[in-house]
């Protein structure tokens, strides 16, 4: 009885640690492309260094909300990456976008390069649609996990093949 309370309330505690950082995320996407690189250059820094960290603290989240169910413990890791598609996809995909928009940004700020040349460049178009495509995929994964993870047939032996 005691384990399936302390499974119900880590499940609750990491349910809003996880919507806690995908709100922070949001909005750093959200405003970080709105920033003048030239007035504001440690806000950017600061702010890519934060989403970077977050990120790869979500990618850990993800290790512990599957932690205590059944396919994690017995390493039937095919299945979960089968449950989870959306996450095995949107995970390293907007990773890699993220860090190449920021790497711009970045490489603009360093060269003293206006916001309005940054947003004329293709490139920077481009790669700003597709990270804000795939953070949406991204995000919709993780409630997605969410989700299915509130389940007790996840946790159950007897559960697994359905």
């Amino acid at each position: 009885m005691s384990s399936t309370r302390s499974l119900k309330s880590s499940y609750v505690c990491n349910t809003a640690i996880i919507i806690v950082m995908i709100l922070i995320d949001l909005i750093i996407n959200g405003t970080i492309d709105l920033i003048d690189q030239l007035t504001d250059s440690t806000i950017v820094y600061v702010f890519f260094a934060i989403q970077l960290v977050l990120r790869l603290a979500m990618i850990f989240m993800i290790i512990v909300f599957l932690w205590n169910t059944f396919y994690f413990k017995y390493g039937l890791m095919s299945i979960l990456c089968s449950r989870f598609k959306i996450l095995s996809v949107t995970v390293p995909l907007s990773f890699i976008f993220m860090i190449a928009l920021r790497a711009l940004k970045i490489s603009a700020t360093v060269s003293k390069d206006t916001m309005l040349s940054l947003w004329d460049s293709k490139t920077y178009h481009a790669l700003y649609v597709i990270n804000g495509i795939l953070s949406a995929a991204l995000y919709v994964g993780y409630f997605h996990m969410i989700s299915v993870l509130s389940k007790p047939g996840m946790y159950l032996p007897g559960e697994w093949n359905k």
